[in-house]
């Protein structure tokens, strides 16, 4: 009895060690050199589960400000990174790669990766203010885009009625850099989006 019990909590150990490793890389990381911005799935991993400074390359970041969906690391030490489309973070119990804002390796349903390897374009980018941004799909499709800051604040949400263009205004926002969630409802993929005066 006492072997069973011990195999049955050396496989809950295991299955919780696994699960918290599987979960530590949100699906959508970017940067602007001197910071990393990570979106989370809501309700996967509390703030005080996450590392509170994360290493790339030689450089170290500290976070700087966390909420239910995001984390928002500063550098700390080392260099700016250089690389703004693709960087490796060590979050201390795992590598997580991203090209693009997107974690590299994500599985994406049939759909979605044909959005974005058959023509999914976001332009103009950087736009002016008071241009608006358009999007083209490959194909059409139905579900939803959703606007963040920076801070992972949602802005906007849009509606994709079976679309194959999507034009979005946005006149009224401040300069800076944003994300842009495009989702059809089994998977998604984000774009980040520059404001310019």
């Amino acid at each position: 009895m006492k072997q069973i019990v011990t195999i049955i909590l050396g496989v809950v150990g295991l299955f919780t060690t696994y699960s918290s490793t599987a979960q530590i890389c949100p699906p959508t990381g970017f940067t602007d050199g001197s910071s990393l911005y990570f979106f989370y799935n809501t309700g996967t991993i509390a703030c005080e589960d996450r590392p509170a400074s994360i290493v790339v390359d030689a450089s170290t970041f500290s976070l700087v400000d966390c909420g239910e969906a995001y984390s928002v690391y500063d550098l700390e030490s080392g260099d700016p990174l250089l690389d703004l489309n693709f960087f490796e973070a060590d979050f201390g119990v795992g590598l997580c790669e991203y090209t693009g804002g997107v974690l590299t390796g994500e599985t994406l349903s049939d759909n979605m990766q044909e959005l974005v390897l058959k023509g999914l374009s976001v332009y103009p980018n950087p736009v002016k203010k008071g241009q608006d941004i358009n999007i083209n799909f490959a194909s059409a499709v139905e579900g939803n885009i959703v606007l963040y800051d920076v801070t992972g604040k949602q802005i906007r949400t849009y509606n994709l009625a079976k679309v194959v263009e999507k034009r979005l205004n946005v006149g009224e926002l401040m300069s800076g850099i944003y994300m842009l969630r495009i989702n059809n409802g089994t998977a998604s993929v984000t774009k980040k989006i520059v404001i310019l005066n």
